[in-house]
């Protein structure tokens, strides 16, 4: 964004644009009080707008609502602004946002008000993505993470370990330059320092599959030989037919991918086709699509049924999958046990009545509560860039201690604390920021 930019005054509705009973407009930006005072009118009494009082407004002949202003400094963006809400037909948002325009403000762009808010420092980078993420949230598990972040509990750890490699910078530092006063460096415990901050770096970093899962969801998919009941599995945990089930072998052509919410957590199944060998041409994309779901998947579950057991077929199976499954889930247990048991860990049931299914879903949820068990994980894909690059930078400046002086350590060590301050956004470039902003959406 460019200072211009920031010069402008910008309307939206942050409710959205689907008709409902009301709507809420945020107007923000250098004019926001003199357009309120404008909508406002008789309510205002010829005295000057009080900030976060809340007046009861007529705007102009087509609705009447309530208006706040919020001053500069302590609101969402950091600018003077105001809050309208009124009914929230389509028509009447239209003709508000009209009026707005009318008066000296401009539509803003998706994501401009947080943007703001970040530019202003009413917010850092962590939190602004948290934003997102509070928009976006479907479960109780993505609502806490994206509240934690939003509450600066990332920024609180990334700038705890900035700090310390600050501080062994100012170590290192006065040691070189004031000598006769602090003494020479201890190396080795400068090194050991150094390391240890290092490995709990690395450590954040590796929170990033479990933050993508909570975050994304958690990716199970469901192979084995057609016909075993893989699309009856399905359906009995959704609770719906939404997989077709017939007694005719290859039914499911294409992976059917669904969602459910267990324990707080977003999982995604993929009922995947049937693996076999086959000329069907619609058959053979299936298939194909059933390895990438595969590639995809935090856990498969390979499903077998009861009378036959783990057959060739099942093991030729395993042998194609890129590991071995996590779990046998081994169906129709209502005809009988099977004849031969899988060599990994199983669970036996039966779709059809629903027997064992309560078991199935116990263990994985509890396996999911051991993801979050060291705390709810906080980093994407970005931090972890960024971390991995500041781990880099520390084992660098650990290796230029043991054989070179050591003010020449600094330089990865100054590094480092720039790759954190790429997390928060202290370091971040335009692009970067404006890469993160334009994937919100308007009114945010």
């Amino acid at each position: 964004m460019s200072r211009d930019d920031m010069l402008d005054t910008i309307v939206a509705p942050i409710t959205g644009s689907a008709p409902a009973p009301v709507a809420l407009l945020r107007v923000s930006g250098p004019e926001a009080w003199r357009i309120g005072a404008s909508i406002a009118g008789n309510a205002l009494r010829g005295r000057e707008p009080v900030a976060r009082r809340v007046y009861f407004v007529k705007i102009e002949d087509f609705d009447e609502g309530y208006l706040t202003f919020f001053a500069e400094g302590r609101s969402y963006t950091g600018e003077p602004s105001f809050e309208v809400s009124l009914h929230g037909s389509p028509a009447n948002v239209r003709r508000a946002l009209n009026l707005i325009c009318s008066l000296g403000a401009r539509p803003a762009r998706p994501g401009e008000f947080t943007e703001r808010a970040f530019l202003n420092g009413r917010l850092d980078l962590t939190q602004a993505e948290a934003v997102a993420e509070t928009v976006n949230a479907a479960t109780q598990m993505q609502s806490r993470r994206a509240a934690a972040l939003r509450r600066g509990a990332l920024t609180t750890e990334v700038e705890a370990l900035r700090d310390r490699t600050a501080a062994i910078i100012a170590a290192i530092e006065a040691s070189v330059e004031f000598t006769d006063e602090v003494g020479e460096l201890d190396t080795e415990a400068a090194i050991e320092s150094i390391r240890s901050l290092r490995d709990e770096v690395a450590s954040l970093a590796e929170s990033t599959r479990a933050a993508r899962i909570v975050r994304d969801g958690y990716r199970i998919c469901l192979v084995g030989r057609t016909n075993v009941g893989k699309s009856s599995l399905l359906n009995r945990i959704l609770g719906s037919d939404r997989a077709i089930v017939t007694d005719v072998p290859g039914t499911t052509r294409d992976t059917i991918e669904e969602v459910v919410s267990l324990g707080g957590f977003r999982v995604v199944l993929t009922d995947t086709a049937g693996v076999r060998e086959t000329d069907d041409a619609v058959e053979l994309i299936g298939i194909e699509r059933t390895r990438r779901a595969l590639a995809e998947a935090d856990e498969v579950w390979h499903v077998l049924e009861a009378p036959a057991g783990y057959t060739d077929a099942d093991h030729a199976l395993d042998e194609s999958l890129p590991h071995p499954p996590e779990l046998y889930v081994v169906n129709k247990r209502d005809l009988g046990h099977p004849e031969a048991a899988p060599p990994g860990e199983s669970v036996s049931l039966s779709a059809l009545t629903g027997e064992g299914i309560a078991s199935l879903l116990d263990g994985l949820e509890k396996r999911l509560d051991r993801l979050v068990t060291d705390g709810l994980p906080l980093t994407n894909e970005r931090h972890e860039a960024h971390l991995r690059e500041a781990a880099e930078h520390l084992q660098a400046a650990a290796d230029a201690l043991l054989t070179e002086p050591p003010d020449l350590a600094c330089v990865p060590l100054y590094a480092a604390v720039d790759a954190f301050g790429g997390i928060t956004g202290a370091t971040a470039p335009d692009e970067v920021l404006e890469r993160i902003f334009r994937d919100f959406c308007v009114g945010k």
